[in-house]
């Protein structure tokens, strides 16, 4: 995941094809906070929405899978990367943080 914004310092994006055969995913966040505190997400993706041609809404929830705390909009651009935002819906809120998800290659 490239930063974009000041907020974010780094992060990590995995999905695949669970055994139900449905896209499923992991995501870490590595932020600063409004205050300049380091805080971190973790999260589990689920629910996959599309949204139009090349576009969705990922739905982030909480590790005990209890709450759904942040959203991305994501759409495929050039190099088949995934841009967007990320905007956490459960407070205590920061502002929503640009992204860029790119394809990492496999080892």
């Amino acid at each position: 995941m490239a930063p974009h914004g000041r907020r974010l310092i780094s992060g990590a994006y995995v999905a695949g094809f669970n055994e139900y055969g449905y896209l499923q995913g992991s995501l870490a966040l590595y932020l600063y906070s409004a205050g300049g505190h380091e805080i971190n997400w973790v999260g589990a993706t689920y629910e996959y929405h599309p949204i139009g041609r090349r576009r969705m809404l990922v739905d982030v929830v909480s590790p005990d899978n209890q709450e759904v705390f942040a959203r991305m909009r994501l759409a495929v651009r050039r190099g088949q990367r995934l841009t967007g935002t990320l905007v956490q819906l459960q407070p205590p809120l920061i502002p929503a943080q640009r992204i860029t998800l790119r394809r990492v290659a496999r080892r």
